[in-house]
């Protein structure tokens, strides 16, 4: 019983409230400095420039092949910029959904069945509504968007020339589609 008690008594390793107040100003923290991005549209392009550079999207697409949410990743990428000081936290928030966008159409080019947030699957077993109505609120949205389409606005927060290079840009060779009438290497 005493063994137990001496267990369960809190431990005071950890910082002390507002220490981080009384540190030396010269040697502040990444996070703590002015950031290095401060516009949106900057943001989403650095986003975009660090997800594509070599070697970092393929672990990003073999992680939403496992089924990783894209939600958890974004929330992970974002959180690394705001911890290096690329951007401040209302920025991080800014982010979150272009950058939710560009791993859906990272992983739709790559043909991936991707999940977007934790309990997704869930959800849809567990949803009440019938068939005839699940239909009715996609036919309905489906209008909305015909609608802002027709109307010139565009659907999505990514910027124009971010969804040209994000059309544009070559997949790494193990995600490629291949054509059902494409040449392989196996020989029959």
């Amino acid at each position: 019983m005493e063994n137990l008690k001496t267990n369960m008594q809190p431990t005071f390793e950890g910082p002390v409230p507002g220490q981080s107040l009384t540190n030396n100003p010269d040697n502040m923290l990444p996070f703590e400095q002015t950031p290095k991005v401060s516009t949106l549209s900057d943001g989403i392009n650095i986003l975009f420039l660090k997800l594509t550079e070599e070697g970092r999207l393929q672990p990003l697409l073999e992680s939403i092949e496992a089924k990783i949410p894209i939600t958890d990743l974004v929330h992970y990428i974002l959180f690394e910029g705001f911890r290096k000081g690329t951007w401040n936290p209302d920025l991080m928030l800014l982010l979150a959904e272009p950058a939710v966008y560009m791993l859906i159409a990272f992983a739709e080019r790559a043909s991936i069945d991707y999940v977007l947030y934790a309990g997704e699957e869930e959800e849809e077993e567990e949803s009440e509504l019938t068939e005839e109505e699940r239909i009715e609120i996609n036919r309905k949205f489906s209008e909305i968007i015909q609608d802002k389409i027709k109307g010139g606005k565009k659907v999505t927060s990514l910027p124009a020339e971010i969804q040209e290079k994000l059309e544009e840009f070559k997949m790494p060779e193990e995600f490629e589609e291949q054509s059902l009438m494409a040449k392989t290497e196996e020989t029959i």
